[in-house]
């Protein structure tokens, strides 16, 4: 094998090469050619000579010294023969007292990191004391020790007292005598839990807009229904959200903004760029219609839209259906921009979403719409308008 003559540079020759320009006066650059090394490995050597003498040039190992096992082989025993017992790496780091990582990472040199390779018997299943909504408490392994059980007990018995941890400083609660006690008491809390969720519900569907669109789309001219919603995008600098609303009948993008959070703020100045932007729909009331997410639903935005004479409209929480149409756009503006590119800023990046806006409305082509443009589209439709006007005033 042929190697680079950097690399075949032994600790003789880069003594001398160090001596050469420290200490006979000779340039780096004439010693590096006299020896057959590089220049920028010359100055390596020498930097390290002027700061370490020697040594600086001496070989190094490059093989990671191996740190000795910290842990006592006491312990080491005792988590084996609690593991033996079944006992998951949380309750044994929990009965001895040490870290869970270091526990986890000792079940794994030794080999006893899965408990069906241990070549036991079955553990007894175990199931909920009662079929509830909401459960309190579980059963535990038949014949299997709680090393919670009276601060670790049960365990003392069994292991040297210098490998058992302190006892948990788990504090217990109140508790009432007999198990029927606590079945009832846990029936109790569990029903008051769910007449505060239903409660709570109940409040919320009162208070909530309503979902005027139901998933209905169709319009039959601008300005009649706006979807709008918001999605992040990423840069080196960080995370940047835009917001959008977009109109449900050319699918022109009427208004947007992009900001590094997620405010109110940032959904009004979008909104109010779409009611700047567009006069107010003579024949019908225009519908604004966005997802449950808490600045649709705030104080600021539903107000701005009442101050417009706009109705505000919500779908459900969770389901992207309510909101398809916005989604639909989501998609294909990661898929036509943000796909397999990476910007450095967010300059650069609000820049591109910028260029995006302009060519979307003037330039892509729609299928639903015919395969023209969305100004187009709309273009079509105004003229189509006036000439139903003049037709019928004739």
């Amino acid at each position: 094998m042929k190697l680079h003559a950097n690399a075949a540079l032994s600790w003789s020759g880069r003594r001398r090469l160090c001596r050469l320009v420290v200490d006979d006066g000779w340039t780096v650059e004439a010693t590096a050619a006299a020896i057959g090394v590089s220049v920028r490995c010359a100055r390596k050597w020498v930097g390290r000579y002027r700061l370490e003498g020697v040594a600086g040039v001496s070989d190094r190992p490059s093989v990671r010294r191996h740190v000795a096992n910290r842990t006592d082989p006491a312990r080491v025993e005792a988590i084996v023969r609690l593991r033996r017992l079944r006992f998951t790496a949380a309750e044994i780091a929990e009965t001895l007292g040490m870290a869970l990582s270091t526990v986890s990472g000792i079940l794994t040199r030794i080999g006893m990191g899965k408990l069906g390779r241990l070549g036991l018997e079955q553990p007894v299943r175990y199931e909920r004391s009662r079929p509830a909504i909401c459960s309190c408490g579980r059963g535990r392994v038949a014949g299997r020790p709680d090393p919670r059980a009276a601060g670790g007990q049960l365990l003392r018995l069994r292991l040297p007292a210098d490998v058992v941890g302190a006892p948990s400083r788990r504090r217990a609660g109140p508790s009432l005598p007999g198990a029927a006690a606590d079945e009832g008491q846990r029936d109790r809390r569990c029903e008051a839990a769910r007449q505060a969720v239903a409660g709570d519900q109940a409040r919320w569907a009162g208070a909530r807009r309503p979902d005027l669109v139901q998933r209905d789309f169709a319009v039959i001219g601008p300005n009649e229904l706006w979807v709008a919603d918001l999605t992040y995008l990423r840069c080196w600098d960080g995370l940047v959200f835009f917001a959008f609303t977009l109109d449900a009948y050319s699918r022109v993008i009427v208004g947007w903004q992009l900001a590094g959070h997620m405010r109110t703020d940032l959904f009004l100045d979008a909104v109010r760029m779409a009611l700047h932007r567009r006069e107010p729909g003579a024949d019908v009331e225009l519908i604004h219609h966005g997802d449950r997410g808490s600045q649709y639903t705030s104080i600021d935005y539903i107000q701005t839209l009442t101050d417009h004479r706009v109705l505000a409209s919500v779908g459900s929480v969770g389901d992207a259906y309510d909101n398809a149409l916005a989604e639909s756009f989501v998609d294909s503006f990661k898929t036509e921009l943000i796909r397999d590119r990476v910007w450095r800023t967010r300059s650069q990046l609000e820049l591109a979403v910028v260029e995006y806006v302009g060519w979307y409305n003037t330039a892509r082509l729609h299928e639903n719409l015919g395969d023209i443009a969305p100004i187009e589209y709309e273009q079509q439709h105004a003229l189509r308008d006036a000439t139903t006007l003049v037709g019928a005033t004739a």
